[in-house]
């Protein structure tokens, strides 16, 4: 090989290199930039009722209340690296306010994991509710909550290869083993307070009509800087990101009908905004009472993530035992790379009776004479 030829295919790798540098620096920005809308969301989104909302806090009729969720997703894609989110919560009416009212408490934590880099995100939220009823049957109650807590966001830099690690002469030389980016410098695992709130309204509008609606909002208001947050330095190195979680809104709608003694029918819908990221669920589920006086329905049904997935929903209710599943099947272009294999989850909950001892004063019998 002569001179001209080597200082041709010389130039030529100095242009390559720059052209994949460019290419995976453009990869970590993109990718950076969606995380700012990443946030947990639910097929089951009934059946983790304080991540929906905290005004269902204690809105029931038991003495406690425990459930948990787990959804798994993109294994198909990602194998062992695909995001795996279990969640658990528990909360109970503890106090009454006057003859009517009430207030409820409780406590959820969930943990969201996914990618290459094992991004987390993990939250411990407590919630408060005050539940007042509008009438005098207490048919129709009004709900309103708070919520707050701690989370944790991390990622491990050791999975991740960045442009800076490329190696120039030898091979592709990407991802050197004992080369160190100067990203790594600018990542930080660090967590924030986190605050919500929440509203609702349910009403029974007859024996064979139920109605619920509510709306909530999370991260008010909540930074976090997964790459360096230092404001002084922000304001002085543009290539520093830093970022400002957005508030998260859901709205969400129940409605239950008693088609006859062993059918009901109950349409759902919810509709969360992230920033400029909507999300949109709507589901048709139908229930058939088995044995009603033992509390035993199946319910099973159909829902939509629009411009998303189709979702196949099942659950089954014994008593104060509901256990439900559901499987996503990719409708969007992603089926393309997971042939429609989506999201799976699984759920439970349970609510507790537990009833005082009756205090019997003890009578005595006076004999007569």
């Amino acid at each position: 090989m002569n001179y001209e030829t080597f200082n041709i295919l010389f130039k030529a790798k100095i242009v390559f290199m720059k052209f994949m540098k460019a290419l995976l620096l453009s990869f970590v920005i993109l990718f950076s930039g969606q995380l700012m809308a990443q946030d947990i969301h639910w097929s089951l989104f009934n059946m983790s009722p304080l991540t929906l909302n905290p005004a269902n806090t204690g809105g029931f009729e038991g003495t406690f209340r425990v459930g948990g969720i787990y959804r798994d997703q993109a294994r198909s894609v990602l194998g062992n690296l695909g995001y795996q989110t279990p969640s658990i919560y528990v909360d109970a009416p503890i106090l009454m306010v006057g003859k009517r009212n009430w207030i409820g408490v409780g406590a959820s934590i969930y943990s969201d994991k996914a990618g290459a880099g094992a991004l987390s995100n993990s939250s411990a939220l407590f919630s408060v509710a005050f539940h007042a009823p509008t009438d005098r049957k207490g048919k129709s109650v009004f709900s309103f909550a708070l919520q707050g807590g701690y989370s944790q966001r991390s990622v491990d830099t050791e999975k991740l290869n960045f442009a800076d690690e490329s190696e120039f002469l030898g091979g592709a030389g990407f991802g050197v083993a004992g080369s160190t980016s100067f990203d790594d410098a600018r990542i930080s695992n660090n967590g924030y307070l986190d605050f919500g709130a929440g509203i609702m309204y349910k009403t029974e509008v007859n024996k064979q009509t139920r109605v619920k609606f509510g709306l909530s909002t999370r991260h008010v208001p909540a930074n976090y800087g997964l790459i360096e947050s230092n404001e002084n330095r922000v304001a002085n190195n543009p290539d520093v990101i830093a970022f400002k979680l957005p508030m998260r809104f859901n709205l969400h709608g129940n409605f239950d009908f008693d088609l006859n003694k062993k059918w009901v029918l109950s349409p759902k819908f919810l509709f969360t905004t992230l920033k400029k990221n909507t999300n949109i669920q709507v589901q048709m589920m139908s229930g058939y009472h088995f044995n009603k006086k033992e509390n035993v329905t199946l319910n099973f049904g159909l829902g939509y993530r629009l411009r998303d997935a189709a979702e196949f929903l099942l659950a089954m209710d014994y008593k104060s035992l509901r256990v439900g599943a559901s499987y996503d099947m990719t409708l969007s272009g992603l089926n393309d790379i997971n042939n429609t294999v989506g999201g799976f989850e699984i759920g439970v909950s349970y609510i507790a009776t537990i009833f005082k001892s009756a205090d019997v004063k003890p009578v005595i019998f006076c004999p007569r004479f």
